[in-house]
């Protein structure tokens, strides 16, 4: 009653009122003393705030009363104290005033603690809630989750209002509260006196607020009362989530700006786990929305005045569309794809305000464009309609920046893209006239996109959706996009082999070389080889490799119906080393390589009847009299691998080159002739090593994959003295003959003479190569030894027949000028002693 009838007078004494029932009557612990505070409670508190909103000055008056009651807080009976609180806040207005007591328990559980460490005050042990913390969110449970949520924003308020930090001072140097009657001489009534806590004690303060606002979100108490909400109730709801969603993100851009301007101090440890909570509440509060009232909160979120806002919603949008383990419901789908015009509007940046910056607009629109990239992910199988327009909107963009400093705003417009055809697929073909020509383009400069990784990858991985979703309608682009995958295949540098780029290229050209029909891509395979062969050589690596796949997973029908294009085309290719006779001779080789890989791998298809007229044109090719021998070389190399994979097959077909080989054994040979094999040819004695070297190659495999008695007498004579005198070819230099006979001729030579499998046959051959250990040179006697010394050990207990006429020579080279030679006559001897179980000393 006196309250309402002398509110001044009550106001200025009330104070003295509730100091006193802090100090005496709250300490009791009896029912009556209970309901007398309830009743003061009730009676004189909406009187004074009546009486103080006429005086503009209720929240300070509210917040004297709650002090009162806070402070007492340690001294009320635990079973009193909830209830006391409860009705506490209920009194003064819980939606107006809840937010101040919690902030004055919070405060005074600051102050009155011991002090922490600065790693303490930033990060309390995990799941630990202090008791002082988890009775005030038993307070603030008390009420319906609209008031927590009020609170809550609230709460960021007050704590975005806060100074950043203070300087440590002579004042402030204690580490305890100044008394409470202190503050009574305060012109302004603050609930954090910066002036009398310490710098620490400021950041213990907000981490323990913004800790409070995340615990108590997702708290199950809370959740509960939200699940058990009613619909009207839930609806009502949103403008709160989306208040409390700006509030945040507002003081999630506050926190990085403090952190980014104290990186270097001592306090960055403590911004990083302040912005850790800031995003932390974030994604409680993304958490309690149910998807269509979430798609509401991003909408209204997105016509936030503030970019980061903005960017900030659709952020949440991308992290939910990823997180979404379900299918969406119908409503949530519609409430989506709503989303697109606004998303659109941000890409195209058509809804741009004075504040925006061109960074943070920059930022926006990629963030836009992968949101619109998400969406079309989940929805777009269902509702391709929603989508098709954004063709145009990302064939705009990527093309319009990407040769400008927004490049990465036109790299995810290229991904977007992407996904539009990877989801749309059909949906697509009426708008590949319009983004391929665009996507080439940007594929073609080569300049930008080698100064932007992420363009570049973008562009490949655009490119990659376009074959592997729309592979029968590239007709018409196809050469070109086979010329841009090769050109970019070269780009890579060696250490970039395990990169997202080789990854992706790798992919198209696997795709290229899979889903194409031949006859479209076997043309466009020939077109680009005459394109890139003239200039870009190095592009024909990647162009082979996409033939050989091609090649590998092509029908039986396919091949054969397009064989003698094949063929015709194998014969163009291989003349790679005549026509480029100024290349280095690595690149040669290399290029070679590659160009003979796609034909072995048909080859491995063909059938018996297929494969011999083939074989025979090929050395037909090869041996003309018209053609410079450089052919030569590229067929025994070629003949070489088939051998290796047909292995004993070839033997069906290797009749056809044995007198060739023996014709090149002999006339290639620098101890039988002066005239160089190559003639003129500046390279004529590297060229005619490396034929010796693949025609002993082609040998060796035939020989060694012989089961079926090809090595007859007629071939055994025909190739016996051919092979046995190129011990005497020094061909190449000394180090170029000792790898020759070492890894290609003793191999070589031996397995010859295994495949002869008689020792009728074995006796002039070991005659032949004893001859050889009278030659004049100390090489070409020791190479005759290690023929012998190979004999020996493929043949084994067989060479006993060889051994009469092999033992005068041997003798001879014991007692040989050169040491090396007389050396390994010993070894060979000390082996023979070994194989054969007996001395052969005594022979000597």
């Amino acid at each position: 009653m006196a309250a309402g009838l002398f509110p001044d007078h009550v106001l200025h004494n009330i104070m003295a009122v509730f100091t006193f029932m802090g100090a005496n009557i709250m300490r009791q612990d009896d029912a009556y003393s209970f309901q007398v505070i309830t009743k003061t409670l009730e009676t004189v508190i909406p009187a004074l705030i009546k009486a103080s909103e006429q005086q503009e000055k209720v929240q300070n008056v509210v917040s004297d009363v709650l002090r009162v009651f806070v402070d007492a807080s340690p001294h009320i009976p635990d079973h009193r104290r909830l209830p006391l609180f409860t009705k506490l806040a209920e009194t003064v207005g819980t939606e107006k005033f809840l937010w101040i007591m919690v902030v004055q328990m919070l405060e005074s559980h600051i102050t009155k603690g011991a002090q922490k460490t600065d790693e303490q005050e930033n990060k309390p042990p995990a799941g630990h809630v202090h008791q002082d913390i988890e009775f005030c969110l038993h307070v603030v449970h008390n009420f319906s989750p609209r008031v927590q949520v009020v609170c809550c924003h609230q709460l960021l308020q007050y704590l975005a209002k806060l100074p950043q930090d203070k300087e440590e001072d002579t004042a402030t140097t204690s580490k305890t509260r100044t008394p409470r009657n202190v503050t009574k001489k305060k012109t302004k009534n603050e609930l954090f006196d910066t002036e009398t806590h310490t710098a620490k004690q400021l950041r213990h303060f907000k981490y323990t607020l913004a800790n409070f606002i995340s615990v108590l979100l997702s708290s199950e108490t809370f959740i509960s009362q939200l699940v058990e909400l009613e619909e009207t109730d839930v609806t009502s709801m949103q403008p709160l989530y989306q208040t409390l969603l700006e509030e945040d993100l507002r003081y999630i851009t506050q926190v990085a700006h403090c952190l980014e301007a104290h990186t270097h101090s001592n306090t960055a440890k403590f911004w990083r786990a302040l912005l850790h909570k800031g995003y932390d509440i974030l994604e409680k509060v993304n958490a309690l929305l149910p998807g269509n009232v979430f798609v509401t909160v991003v909408t209204g979120l997105m016509q936030n005045e503030l970019a980061t806002v903005r960017r900030k919603a659709m952020d949440m949008l991308n992290n939910k569309l990823q997180q979404q383990q379900t299918p969406f419901t119908q409503e949530e789908q519609f409430a989506l794809l709503n989303l697109i015009d606004k998303l659109v509007s941000v890409a195209a940046a058509t809804n741009l305000t004075d504040s925006d910056g061109g960074e943070e607009q920059a930022v926006n629109r990629q963030t836009a464009l992968y949101s619109l990239k998400l969406l079309c992910k989940c929805l777009g199988k269902d509702s391709p309609a929603a989508f098709t327009k954004l063709f145009v909107l990302s064939t705009t963009i990527f093309l319009e920046s990407g040769a400008s400093t927004a490049s990465p705003v036109a790299a995810s417009a290229l991904l977007l893209l992407a996904e539009l055809c990877s989801v749309l697929k059909a949906h697509a073909i009426p708008f590949l006239p319009r983004f391929m020509p665009g996507l080439l383009k940007v594929l073609q400069n080569e300049e930008n996109l080698l100064s932007n990784d992420l363009l570049l990858l973008s562009a490949v991985t655009t490119l990659h959706k376009v074959v592997e979703s729309l592979p029968h309608f590239l007709s018409p682009y196809l050469e070109e996009v086979l010329l841009r995958v090769v050109q970019l295949s070269c780009l890579e540098s060696e250490d970039h082999h395990k990169s997202q780029l080789h990854l992706r290229l790798r992919a198209v050209r696997h795709n290229l070389s899979t889903v194409i029909a031949p006859r479209v891509l076997l043309p466009a395979v020939t077109h680009c080889y005459d394109s890139v062969v003239q200039q870009q050589k190095s592009c024909i690596i990647p162009l082979m490799s996409i033939l050989e796949g091609h090649l590998s997973s092509m029908s039986k029908d396919d091949l054969n119906s397009h064989h003698n294009q094949i063929v015709t085309f194998f014969l163009t290719a291989l003349d790679f080393r005549m026509n480029n006779q100024n290349l280095p001779m690595l690149d040669i080789l290399k290029i070679e390589e590659c160009v003979i890989k796609p034909v072995i791998a048909m080859i491995m298809r063909l059938s018996e009847a297929t494969f011999r007229p083939m074989f025979f044109k090929l050395f037909d090719w090869a041996t003309r009299l018209e053609t410079t021998k450089d052919r030569l070389i590229t067929f025994y190399r070629l003949g070489n691998g088939i051998s290796e994979k047909l292995k004993g097959l070839f033997s069906l077909f290797a009749g056809h080159i044995v007198k060739n080989s023996a014709n090149i054994l002999n006339d290639n040979n620098t101890y039988k002739t002066a005239e160089p094999y190559f003639g003129e040819d500046p390279r004529a004695e590297e060229k005619a090593s490396q034929l010796l070297q693949y025609v002993l190659d082609c040998l060796h495999k035939i020989f060694l994959y012989d089961t079926d008695g090809f090595l007859n007498k007629e071939r055994f004579d025909t190739l016996m003295q051919p092979l046995a005198d190129q011990l005497e070819n020094l061909q190449g230099g000394e180090g170029c003959y000792e790898s020759r006979v070492n890894d290609h001729l003793v191999p070589c030579i031996a397995q010859f003479a295994i495949a002869a499998g008689d020792d009728g046959m074995w006796k002039p051959l070991n005659y032949q190569v004893l001859l050889k250990t009278r030659n004049i040179s100390a090489k070409v006697r020791f190479a005759a030894l290690r023929v012998i010394e190979e004999f020996n050990t493929k043949l084994g207990e067989e060479y006993m027949t060889l051994l009469p006429e092999t033992i005068p020579f041997l003798a001879e080279l014991m007692e040989d000028e050169s040491e090396e030679v007389e050396h390994k006559c010993q070894e060979v001897v000390t082996q023979m002693e070994k194989v054969l179980g007996e001395p052969i000393q005594k022979y000597f």
